[in-house]
């Protein structure tokens, strides 16, 4: 059997996940392939169009390579043009949702509710990483997984927040922007906790404070205590790679993800997230059930059993 990933602008910074994945499939006969565009900018619920040679060249490592499965990462770019090329392709189509594409107003949730119903996820499987209560109901619940062993411990005490996603749509909003704002009380609590922006636009952050740093968003950075202020990420790989570093984690209580942490690795209010990233310095909270759900040869044989049940 052989799969074909395309992969989201996120997913670009975690190509080391589907390398694991893909030797982890290999035992069962499974080849994988793997379509990044990392000069994508992020996604947006619109058509980009592709140059027809880059859709052309797809659509003949599909044919060439007998693709049996297209597997896609996105309801944006990406899902769009897996959707194209397994309709151009008759090739098997599955969807793994990484964010909620619903907003807060009802009219324009009708319309995407519509669109992928009647266009999008027609005749594909859905996957979502984690059970959560959601419009369309998922055929499998299957996350992305890592090799916890590939991370050694190397933890500091510093906070650290990725601005990948600093909106959705139809609902303005920035991850980092909440511990920015908090950014002078957890100086004056905690002069020497320093806090890492990583960003792709660094020029968006002016650092009017003593103990920001704005850095350009990659693969490398130390781990600390990792910020998780989104509400609509149903799955963060920088997360989980900071927690197997060593790493600690505070979330929004509104995040799908919360329910994984303890008392003490969530926050209600901003206002509180301040208090609270102090308090964390000092706990020893446990992962180890956040290990085990993320644990990337656990979740293979799942990632076999969705792919041989057409």
């Amino acid at each position: 059997m052989k799969v074909l990933y395309i992969l989201d602008h996120y997913l670009t910074y975690h190509i080391d996940v589907f390398q694991s994945l893909s030797k982890e499939l290999e035992p069962y006969d499974i080849k994988t392939y793997i379509v990044a565009n990392k000069e994508q900018d992020g996604e947006n619920f619109y058509l980009v169009k592709q140059p027809k040679a880059d859709l052309d060249r797809l659509l003949k490592l599909i044919n060439k390579e007998n693709i049996d499965i297209i597997h896609a990462f996105s309801f944006g770019y990406s899902g769009i043009l897996a959707r194209y090329l397994a309709d151009r392709s008759k090739t098997a189509l599955f969807y793994t949702f990484l964010r909620n594409p619903f907003t807060n107003n009802k009219l324009i949730n009708n319309l995407i509710a519509n669109y992928l119903d009647r266009i999008l996820l027609k005749d594909a499987i859905l996957i979502l990483p984690k059970k959560i209560n959601f419009p369309i109901e998922p055929r499998y619940i299957i996350p992305l997984g890592i090799d916890m062993k590939n991370y050694q411990k190397d933890a500091d005490n510093h906070v650290i927040a990725f601005d990948i996603y600093n909106y959705r749509f139809m609902n303005i909003g920035s991850n980092v922007e909440i511990l920015l704002n908090q950014a002078v009380t957890l100086y004056n609590i905690s002069p020497k906790l320093l806090i890492r922006i990583y960003t792709n636009d660094v020029k968006k952050y002016k650092n009017k404070y003593k103990n920001v740093e704005i850095l350009k968003l990659g693969k490398d950075y130390n781990a600390g205590i990792y910020f998780h202020g989104y509400t609509d990420q149903f799955l963060d790989l920088f997360l989980i790679k900071n927690l197997a570093r060593g790493g600690k984690a505070m979330v929004n209580h509104n995040s799908p993800l919360a329910d994984m942490f303890e008392d003490n690795s969530v926050f209600k209010d901003s206002k509180d997230v301040a208090s609270k990233i102090v308090d964390l310095l000092e706990a020893q909270p446990d992962y180890s059930n956040i290990f085990e759900y993320y644990n990337i040869k656990r979740l293979a044989p799942l990632y076999k059993y969705a792919y041989s049940n057409l």
